[in-house]
């Protein structure tokens, strides 16, 4: 594993960044974000973070909006770590992310504090959730995947479609 880390690491040195969203065509710029984040290395690292545990500022915000108990969409969950201390504060979670990987490594986490969330590999492009199927959605740190403005409004419109009115 250290090996690997090791090469993929020098790999990214080549791309540092996540694919540029104006080069290639939202599908291509979907893929390049799928291919980063689905690396062994990358769900290693994510699930380092994963301690079950939410930040004050994440708790405070989440528990100022929505009630206790709430079902809670995380979008971009990667390997679960607000999904944990969301499910820990008492929250019905489904995480999403578009790497395969980080799903693994995120179900793995949950199972490993015995708390019950479900994890899809889906992109949140693709959400198709009955209206009202939840009263919040958290996404920290994945919009700027999303490529292109009208894929970004569509994006926001799905979930907005699939949130409880009030």
């Amino acid at each position: 594993p250290r090996a690997i880390d090791f090469l993929e690491t020098l790999e990214r040195l080549r791309h540092p960044f996540t694919p540029s969203l104006y080069l290639g065509s939202p599908e291509a710029c979907l893929a390049g974000v799928r291919e980063k984040y689905d690396g062994a290395a990358e769900a290693r690292q994510y699930s380092s973070l994963a301690s079950g545990v939410l930040h004050p500022i994440e708790r405070d915000v989440v528990e100022r909006h929505v009630k206790t108990g709430g079902r809670i969409l995380d979008i971009g969950c990667g390997a679960g770590r607000e999904a944990l201390g969301l499910a820990r504060e008492g929250f019905r979670v489904v995480g999403i992310d578009i790497a395969p990987r980080m799903i693994e490594a995120a179900r793995a986490n949950a199972e490993r504090e015995g708390l019950a969330i479900t994890f899809r590999v889906q992109s949140a492009t693709e959400l198709d959730e009955p209206p009202g199927s939840f009263d919040a959605a958290y996404w920290n740190g994945s919009y700027h995947h999303i490529p292109g403005r009208a894929l970004r409004v569509e994006t926001l419109r799905r979930i907005g479609r699939a949130l409880a009115p009030d």
